[in-house]
């Protein structure tokens, strides 16, 4: 009941403060709106545009500014941009809440679809970009390239976001590739350590063989169809089953090279090299936002454009689900570096996100992303986003007062700094399905789903390797707890509240606590987000 009231409590509170906000910006919103339907591809481009735009800007400031200024105004400009453009999409949700007018449907050609999905997905990226902008703060490799790396996280970001929105095989393409580059070049940022050139050749040349993989597929469908939009793809292969086998062979080739984006097993072998090579704010963007684009990027192409073949590629994405959940945890068993755990850790959780994806495919009456798999995916990849990006937030933290992210380093950390062992506990908990954390509640949705559906592998795969994945969670709790610091060992320094990696910090759990809490509200939330299937 106390849990209950304090949920409505919260819930009041932020729905007061955003109307208040709304209000106060009446007058603007319907000037806003009137050019917004006069040039409703502008008005869709404007959070991309800002991000670009404030990419650009950092170069320039990078150039024309004096070196002692540049350090006071690189993080506020990287900041805003980021911010204005979280504003600009927040605007088009809510718009699209209030008056389901202008901003949804197919544009440039059919290039982009802007859907409750994509507006979600868009969002969620912003929030991934603005954490970890404020972690970046005063992160000491990175110092010298503070202008380099926040343009190239906007110009990632920015790519990422017409990812999820993408409804042409070539725009996938070219916006996946892009964001692939830019993640090469913030990997590269930092150099001198062996370490990190191996994991960045791994990940430059396996990504770089994805991308031949995914247009190498794209070619073969447009050769059987003559079209590049996921949506004449539903129609041919509706209306044509002779296609069938060659479509099946360019399924392969896609869903390859984009289970090399996401890190999905047996295409994750780049994964924990690089996690372990890059800086971690670096990581803790690759860990959440691009696996979230490529997930986005399956789910439309397997749920719209090749719904009619799901017979053929659902037993596929059931047994790489089910690969995917198995290796994570096997992986993660012995691993003694906290970045190479948690590398595999989202190995398996990507697993029970593909599970929803083809628990939703398993329903043979109505459209595929409105059934409960959907759903559970969509608010599993939510949560996820929060706890995993805390447990890279707390990482970077303690690299800053100089704990290296091993095993052996986090030992007796509850002595040295009790509030850091508790935020990073509540994390693990999460990432390993505790009750009552958001973690317990994704991982419950998902084995709903599957039970419901009557997917009893999926079931039998998730509850043992849910049961394994405890131990390497307990592990790090076990050094942080049960193992005494050295006796030389001081306490920690702890970032007030006023620092930006304190915010870097408590944003995402403010996001654990309240989905934890709030868990019926931000599920029902997930039922809204769903891919539009447009009248053809």
């Amino acid at each position: 009941m106390i849990h209950f009231l304090g949920a409505i409590g919260i819930s009041e509170v932020v729905t007061w403060f955003f109307k208040a906000i709304f209000r106060i910006t009446e007058p603007w919103q319907l000037e806003f709106h009137r050019f917004a339907n006069e040039h409703p591809g502008f008005y869709l481009l404007a959070p991309e545009i800002a991000l670009v735009t404030g990419g650009l800007s950092l170069y320039i400031l990078n150039v024309l500014l004096p070196k002692r200024w540049r350090r006071f105004w690189i993080f506020p400009v990287a900041l805003s941009t980021q911010i204005t453009s979280f504003a600009m999409t927040i605007h088009m949700i809510y718009t699209t809440s209030r008056f389901y007018t202008y901003n949804l449907g197919r544009y440039w050609g059919g290039q982009e679809t802007i859907d409750p999905f994509s507006l979600f997905w868009a969002q969620t990226v912003d929030i991934t970009a603005i954490i970890v902008i404020l972690l970046s703060w005063r992160y000491r490799p990175l110092e010298p390239y503070l202008a380099e790396y926040y343009a190239l996280l906007n110009f990632a970001t920015a790519s990422i976001m017409f990812m999820v929105a993408s409804s042409d095989v070539m725009t996938i393409w070219i916006m996946t590739e892009f964001s692939s580059i830019m993640l090469y070049l913030l990997v590269a940022l930092v150099r001198g350590k062996r370490v990190i050139a191996e994991g960045l050749l791994k990940f430059f040349l396996l990504g770089t063989f994805s991308g031949i993989l995914i247009l190498f597929g794209c070619a073969i469908l447009f050769g059987l169809t003559g079209s590049t939009n996921l949506y004449d793809f539903k129609w041919m292969f509706t209306h044509f089953t002779i296609y069938n086998p060659v479509a099946a062979l360019s399924l392969a080739f896609v869903g390859a090279g984009l289970g090399f984006k996401i890190g999905v097993a047996p295409f994750h072998f780049w994964l924990p090299d690089t996690f372990e090579a890059a800086p971690t704010p670096v990581v803790a963007f690759m860990a959440v936002a691009p696996k979230a684009g490529g997930l986005c990027v399956l789910a439309r192409f397997l749920l719209v454009g090749l719904q009619p073949l799901k017979t053929q590629w659902l037993p596929v994405v059931t047994m790489l689900a089910i690969l995917a959940m198995v290796v994570g945890t096997l992986g993660a068993l012995h691993q003694m570096n906290i970045k190479r755990l948690l590398a595999y850790s989202g190995i398996a959780h990507m697993g029970f996100i593909l599970s929803g994806v083809a628990v939703a495919a398993t329903q043979t009456q109505g459209l595929e992303t409105e059934t409960v798999g959907f759903h559970a995916a969509v608010f599993y990849l939510y949560a996820y986003v929060f706890f995993n990006l805390g447990a890279f937030a707390l990482v970077t933290f303690l690299e800053t007062v100089g704990v290296a992210p091993e095993m052996s380093e986090y030992r007796g950390l509850a002595s040295r700094s009790p509030l850091t062992s508790a935020l990073m506990t509540i994390f693990l908990l999460a990432l390993a399905g505790i009750p009552p954390t958001s973690g317990f509640w994704a991982k419950w949705f998902i084995f709903f789903a599957a039970l419901s559906q009557g997917a009893y592998p999926l079931v039998i795969v998730m509850a043992l390797v849910t049961v394994v994945g405890l131990y390497y969670y307990a592990r790090v709790l076990y050094w942080m707890y049960m193992v005494p610091a050295d006796e030389d060992a001081k306490p920690l320094y702890t970032p007030p509240l006023y620092t930006a990696m304190a915010w870097g910090i408590l944003f995402p759990t403010i996001g654990v606590v309240i989905m934890s809490i709030m868990t019926s509200t931000f599920y029902r939330y997930a039922e809204t987000v769903m891919l539009l299937n447009w009248p053809l």
